[in-house]
């Protein structure tokens, strides 16, 4: 099972930007496009009436831009960083460094 998440916003609310470690990349069922997990993020998930942040996860020392569409924490308090329905995986993997 993959570790929670470490939620940067909740020490800064101002974190726009930062540095995670990439934990997982993985199709979504159904061919519906890529999701990925990261040990900390500073994208607020979908939830309690708040829509979900977006934005984009780049490799650290280059790489395309992915586009995060959706962001979704479940009970275990993982974060899925959702991708475009149906669109490209991403140019990084698990253990890559990303900027968000």
């Amino acid at each position: 099972a993959l570790p929670a998440t470490k939620l940067l916003y909740q020490a800064d609310t101002y974190l726009f930007t930062a540095e995670a470690t990439v934990l997982e990349v993985g199709e979504k069922a159904g061919g519906g496009g890529w999701a990925v997990v990261l040990d900390e993020t500073c994208f607020h998930a979908q939830g309690g009436g708040q829509p979900a942040d977006t934005g984009t996860l780049t490799r650290a020392g280059g790489g395309a831009a992915w586009a995060v569409r959706m962001v979704k924490k479940d009970g275990e308090g993982v974060v899925r960083h959702d991708g475009e329905p149906g669109g490209p995986a991403p140019d990084f993997g698990a253990g890559d460094t990303v900027s968000l």
